[in-house]
């Protein structure tokens, strides 16, 4: 068993307050493995989550030729850029809180050799070239102000939104404008894609859920590394229609039971459902202004 397996949720709190607060860089917490976001830095994992979202946007409406694409929370890797570059995209976004990407030219590299060996063709990077450059060769751009990063994108611009386990770290008070943006950046007959874990980041349960509002909100609590927004799979599809979306697909994972007593939530969330209380995570897919959609629960 890990030894992370082993920490009580609670201590995990504790000891992730104490060490938000030393003055030390991210890049440290992650060496250390404390802090991390993402682990799309190997190229099979990067290719397998990009092609995973495109295969159900592009079965939905097929992607145009140089299509546009981006990407919410890419973390620590902006690998998609280049898978993205690999399966047609022009260009990329890669949208994200912070600066918390590797940005070694060398998982490029390995990157190509990848996606050669699968079949996908060279992303034909120049030689012992920086970040920068490599960017720039696969038209993309690293925007790191999180949502306040999509104003800089124009409208109906993009022809693909994914990420893959972010929604539930947007902060909950930026959700609709973020939303609000997707809606304005989204070409007509773009798609979005996203992944959803709606587990805690304490112990894989719902133990963010014994918290009030306002010392979850709090901004010590906030950037303590295990921040997650606490919307449901409801709240979240409910945002993306009031911003004038409509699902395609709904696609959901379950607990077998709730993985919480229902005594110890506090009373901000005692009105949800058992059912709601039981998806643990969840596949949506969404598009402009398309009625109807189908969804199914799936007792894993």
């Amino acid at each position: 068993m890990a030894t992370g397996a082993r920490i009580p949720w609670w201590s995990k709190i504790a000891i992730k307050l104490a060490l938000s607060r030393a003055p030390v860089p991210y890049g440290f917490w992650k060496r250390i493995g404390v802090f991390r976001h993402g682990d799309m830095a190997d190229p099979a994992r990067a290719i397998g989550a990009f092609r995973a979202h495109y295969d159900k946007a592009n079965a939905v409406r097929p992607m145009r030729p140089g299509f546009t694409v981006l990407e919410l929370g890419p973390g620590d890797s902006l690998l998609s850029a280049g898978v993205a570059k690999a399966f047609g995209a022009s260009r990329t976004y890669l949208v994200d809180a912070g600066r918390f990407a590797d940005e070694s030219p060398a998982l490029f590299y390995d990157l190509e050799r990848a996606l050669s060996r699968d079949g996908l063709g060279s992303l034909s990077l120049p030689a012992d070239a920086g970040m920068e450059e490599i960017l720039a060769a696969l038209g993309a751009r690293y925007l790191t102000q999180g949502v306040r990063s999509l104003a800089t994108i124009p409208d109906a611009s993009v022809d693909l939104i994914w990420s893959s386990v972010v929604l539930e770290h947007v902060f909950a008070d930026e959700f609709d404008a973020m939303a609000a943006e997707f809606a304005r950046i989204l070409a007509p007959d773009g798609v979005m894609s996203h992944a959803v874990d709606l587990r805690d980041h304490l112990g894989g349960g719902l133990n963010n859920l014994r918290f009030s509002p306002e010392r979850w909100e709090s901004p010590g609590w906030r950037g303590a590394g295990f921040y997650t927004n606490r919307m449901s799979q409801a709240e979240i599809v409910e945002a993306f229609t009031r911003a004038g979306f409509s699902t395609v697909e709904l696609e959901s994972a379950l607990w077998p039971q709730m993985p919480i007593e229902r005594a110890a939530l506090h009373e901000t969330f005692r009105g949800r459902s058992d059912e709601e209380l039981r998806i643990c995570e969840f596949d949506l897919v969404m598009v402009h202004g398309t009625p109807g959609g189908r969804g199914r629960g799936n007792d894993g």
